[in-house]
């Protein structure tokens, strides 16, 4: 044993200095072996339903501003609106 060499245990790349660890392949193995089955369509709906009730129970709604210009060229006029539309979602309403 003294002056045996483990090479021979060692699968070998085919290339000089790259050798692949056994081990390493055998944990990868497992690893890709191992992955949990796909979900069904259900379970994906039932995940997104469910995701969406959590982000609707803290969701309290929404305040934006929207700006319109209007440009009548000929008669060489301008006109803005400004909107600020909010949503409560307490009452559904949009105000």
């Amino acid at each position: 044993m003294g002056g045996e060499s483990n090479a021979a245990l060692v699968p070998s790349t085919g290339k000089a200095g790259q050798e692949m660890n056994p081990l390493l392949f055998v944990l990868v193995q497992g690893v890709v072996a191992s992955d949990p089955p796909p979900l069904t369509v259900a379970e994906i709906v039932d995940h997104m339903v469910q995701a969406d009730n959590e982000r609707m129970a803290v969701f309290s709604g929404y305040t934006g501003l929207r700006r319109y210009t209007f440009e009548n060229r000929k008669v060489n006029k301008c006109a803005e609106v400004a909107a600020q539309p909010k949503l409560r979602v307490s009452s559904g309403q949009i105000l």
